[in-house]
């Protein structure tokens, strides 16, 4: 694992910005064609090894985004909630489950960061992200239904909501990494 400058010879960077909707992250295509890595910018000859030494407080520090995000989109459901005449009430979605968890989910979070031991809490930041994942995805599109033919639209808050839940799916680690790291640990 290294760190290069991206304007030196042998580098060729192209933009993805063809994201569905958060194209915030810089995120480009990086081709390297006979660059030399000076040993000063080695970080580890073990990737792997410093990935596991940094993921409980990567993971740590993407969990805000989900949790601000799944209560943004709570929100969004109250106030669309009596929308023409209360037919939202005749939705199936189980928005009082959905608070209650989101408030578990929080709790959980802020009791790992108050014991001040990240590394000694991987498995627990690992379920973490993973259900406030799977909550988020369903708590936007509760929210989407819920809004109506208004939220319906490519510029409503309810989609941009729905696409940030897409974004944190999509954010390493993924779910799928997320799962495949549980069933590892598990293993």
């Amino acid at each position: 694992m290294f760190i290069l400058r991206a304007n030196q010879d042998g580098i060729t960077l192209v933009e993805k910005t063809n994201f569905l909707g958060v194209n915030g992250s810089a995120t480009y295509q990086i081709t390297l064609n006979q660059v030399a890595v000076p040993q000063s910018q080695i970080i580890t000859h073990d990737a792997k090894q410093f990935a596991a030494t940094i993921r409980p407080q990567f993971i740590a520090y993407q969990i805000p985004i989900g949790l601000g995000s799944i209560k943004s989109s709570l929100e969004l459901i109250d106030a669309f909630s009596n929308a023409q005449n209360g037919i939202n009430q005749y939705l199936e979605y189980d928005v009082e489950g959905f608070k209650k968890r989101y408030r578990q989910l929080r709790e959980e979070y802020y009791a790992i960061l108050d014991d001040g031991n990240l590394t000694s809490h991987l498995n627990e930041l690992i379920s973490l992200k993973k259900d406030i994942g799977y909550l988020l995805l369903d708590v936007n599109q509760a929210s989407v239904v819920n809004g109506g033919s208004r939220a319906y639209t490519p510029y409503s808050p309810q989609v941009r909501k729905l696409k940030e839940g897409f974004f944190f799916a999509a954010l390493t680690p993924t779910l799928r990494h997320l799962g495949k790291l549980e069933a590892e640990l598990k293993g």
